[in-house]
């Protein structure tokens, strides 16, 4: 049974959003914990949900991520257009380094979607992704 690198893969994500410079210009920033009076929009990597799909000889484990974006202008234009960013980075992503002891099998979007918050002032995009990771050495 492979075992669970939430962490681990979570850092890896919020790296590579943090790095792209075309999102960065769009946003105040790319965080697990967002800080006191940090500025709109942001990104978050939200909850994540790991799974053994491990067989014979092969431990897998596959990591669902939830990716939020927190906007406060009029209308899901900015967090949109955020969430295209997000995507775009993420789907593509080519990654050869190891994240905590496991090596990246692929990366895949599984969904989003935008609402407004309670506050009626806060717009929430969520994007779903599914990371599957193999155990180094198994």
């Amino acid at each position: 049974m492979a075992h669970f690198s939430h962490y681990a893969v979570q850092e890896m994500l919020r790296g590579l959003l943090a790095a792209d410079d075309t999102l960065a210009a769009k946003v105040s920033g790319v965080f697990d914990h967002v800080p006191e009076k940090t500025e709109y929009p942001y990104v978050t990597i939200g909850d994540t949900r790991g799974e053994d799909e491990s067989t014979v000889g092969i431990a897998i484990t596959r990591i669902t991520l939830n990716v939020q974006v927190y906007s406060r202008a009029k209308g899901r234009k900015e967090a949109d257009g955020i969430l295209a960013d997000v995507h775009r980075v993420l789907q593509d992503a080519t990654l050869t380094d190891a994240v905590g002891g496991f090596a990246l099998v692929g990366i895949r979007y599984a969904g989003s979607e935008i609402s407004l918050l309670r506050d009626g002032t806060t717009y929430q995009g969520r994007m779903r992704f599914t990371a599957r990771l193999q155990t180094l050495g198994a």
